[in-house]
Formats: structure tokens, sequence, C-alpha cells
């Protein structure tokens, strides 16, 4: 922390900085040279008030070009690393802006092709911008995001059926989670699998009773 509060006060210009915002910009930082910068940037332009990591972040994602700001949207609120054509293809972007992405230390990848993975290059990044979006347009990326992963073999129905629950389509949710429950049965995973089920029953506003009656069975099986 220490170390951090001297490289802030080094980065901030020749005025200077107070110990007490120097320590103040390095807790926020989290120790992170990276975030400091970001939080010295923003705070050399802002001097309305305190600093927050989650402003510096948005400030500086807010400054993207739209098609940027939507690929960054979609790749962090998939929740893990997501296929880099399947991020490209769901937010309707090409390759070069996930190069910029990549370039400004925003996003980070497995590799430099398309079959490789790609996730936000701090977990902050990804909550913050996650929680930044309207309930509006949190649906509409998880919508896009759940239409193209579900013409992919290789996608886990858990994570379907998470996005499609956040789009409100809980009827296809139900049907991904139990996909998901039974999949997890034949690894063994009862306990995963006890879950998955108990979350595909709170999918099911109006079950009917066959449905409680194989939920509860499958339940008990689990446990």
């Amino acid at each position: 922390p220490d170390d951090c509060a001297q490289l802030a006060r080094e980065l901030f210009g020749k005025e200077g900085l107070d110990e007490q915002s120097a320590a103040r910009l390095a807790r926020e930082s989290h120790g992170s040279p990276f975030f400091l910068q970001e939080l010295i940037a923003y705070a050399s332009a802002d001097d309305t008030g305190p600093t927050s990591l989650d402003a510096a972040i948005l400030n500086r994602v807010h400054r993207l070009p739209e098609d940027q700001q939507r690929l960054l949207q979609m790749i962090a609120i998939n929740g893990q690393p997501i296929a880099t054509r399947d991020a490209l293809e769901a937010a309707e972007v090409g390759f070069s802006d996930l190069e910029q992405l990549r370039g400004g230390h925003l996003v980070r990848t497995s590799g430099l092709s398309r079959s490789d993975f790609v996730e936000p290059y701090h977990d902050r990044i990804r909550e913050s911008v996650a929680a930044s979006l309207s309930e509006d347009q949190s649906k509409r990326a998880y919508r896009r995001l759940a239409e193209t992963l579900e013409t992919r073999e290789q996608t886990e129905p858990h994570i379907l059926a998470s996005h499609w629950r956040a789009v409100g389509n809980l009827p296809r949710a139900a049907g991904y989670f139990e996909q998901a429950a039974a999949e997890a049965m034949r690894k063994l995973a009862f306990n995963q699998a006890a879950r998955l089920f108990q979350q595909q029953a709170e999918c099911l506003a109006e079950p009917t009773r066959e449905q409680q009656q194989t939920i509860a069975a499958n339940i008990a099986q689990a446990y």
C-alpha cells in the first residue's frame, strides 16, 4: 500500500498529492498500478469529489466507440471466458474492435485466433460494466448471447439457462436447467444436480402436478 501511495504521488503530477489522498487512491486501486493510473487520470480531470474505481472504469468505457462498448458488455456479462468468435458474433462487431479493447487492457485473450477465449482484463472491469447496464440493455445483451451460444453444440446448458433466465424467458431457462441437472447426475455431481433441479422449479411459474412430482423425485434422487 505504501509503495502504491508513493506511485500515486509520482504519477499525479508536479503539483503533487497529499498523503491522505494518495493513500485513498492506493486503497481504491487495490494495489493495481493499472487501476491506479485510471484513477489518477480520472481524478486529474474531475474535481467534483472523491474518486471511485467504478467511476474511473466507466469513464474510460463510456469514451469507447459504441461497437467496442457493446463487445465489452457481452464479454462482461457472460460471467466466464467466451470464445472470441461468439463474442464478436453476439456483439455484431469485427476483430479490430477486440484488438482495441485488448490493447487498452480492458480484455485479455488466451490467444490470437477466433477460437481462443476472451474475458475482462480484471474482475472489477467485469463487475463495473455489468452493473452499469440498464435492465433493457442487460436483457438485450443476454438475449444476443443466448441466441448466439444456442447455435454452438459445446455450450454448456447451465450457461444458456442462466442467460435465458436473465432475459426473462423462464420456460426456456427451465428446460436448460433440467438438461444441466441431468448432465450433473450422469457425472455423479449430486449436490450440483439438486441445485439445478431446484432452479428449474423456480423458473416454472405454474408447474403442472406431473412437473412438480418429477422435479421433486429428481431432487430426492440427487440427495
